[in-house]
């Protein structure tokens, strides 16, 4: 006869003294007798912190030249969460520190279009497309924006929206449940949205239908130990830092 379900609590804060992070961890389940013959289990809330800035080490790069044939140039954006105007302001600090004396940077962002525009006092710059930070200020992939003149218009819209989802990963919950069209099979557990969480706030998932936040075993599972880790949709891991998560699952037995 199969037992009543049972609420399971995973909390990063319960993480072993041996775990890696907050969002990469394993826990030894308590009371493991009571998590045997596990044959699915529902979603019931997840809760993740949004502090991944807009601006990060992967995409603070712009790699420019002095046209038409200057040296490479690098600029590095100071890592942060940045609203329009604090990117414009970095932006252009950082050029003016690589061009030719006198060479002012100007950047404006077109009220219009939303798509920046940059004006150079002396000489254009052309903007290249191994930059990191290409997506974010607007370049369209593996092009090179080309000035005109002393200005250089960017062909696509600021995006500063920052991470948009955070996936929820563990082989003792998952284990291949999950299939990404990209990448094949994971071990996804649920993803959480962030577009309702500022910066610095908490996201809760509630699964207003649960017949798809559930994941149903071939075979019932016996459940030990429990691994948590939190990706972007590439599979980076992520890290929340001195912040915690939650997750809480329904456990229903055979």
């Amino acid at each position: 006869m199969a037992g009543l379900p049972k609420l399971l609590v995973i909390n990063s804060k319960d993480k072993d003294v041996g775990s890696v992070s907050n969002s990469d961890f394993e826990i030894q389940a308590q009371e493991k007798y009571l998590l045997q013959g596990i044959s699915r289990l529902v979603i019931v809330e997840c809760t993740v912190p949004n502090v991944y800035t807009n601006i990060n080490d992967d995409n603070n790069i712009l790699e420019f030249k002095e046209a038409p044939a200057g040296p490479l140039l690098q600029a590095f954006i100071p890592v942060g969460q940045y609203n329009v105007t604090q990117l414009i302001t970095a932006l252009e600090t950082e050029i003016q520190a690589l061009v030719t004396v006198g060479n002012t940077p100007t950047i404006t962002l077109d009220p219009i279009t939303n798509k920046l525009v940059i004006n150079m006092a002396l000489t254009g710059i052309i903007l290249l497309n191994k930059s990191t930070i290409s997506e974010v200020i607007g370049m369209i992939p593996d092009q090179d924006v080309v000035n005109v003149g002393l200005q250089t218009s960017l062909p696509r819209i600021v995006n500063l929206s920052g991470l948009p989802i955070v996936y929820v990963h563990s082989k003792a919950l998952s284990s291949s449940y999950g299939i990404d069209a990209g990448k094949g099979l994971t071990n996804l557990v649920v993803a959480v949205p962030l577009n309702d969480a500022p910066f610095g706030a908490y996201a809760t998932l509630l699964p207003k239908d649960l017949s798809v936040s559930e994941i149903v075993y071939e075979s019932p599972r016996n459940i030990t130990n429990i691994d948590i880790r939190l990706r972007d949709s590439q599979g980076k891991l992520l890290d929340i830092q001195n912040m915690h998560m939650t997750l809480i699952v329904k456990l229903y037995f055979s």
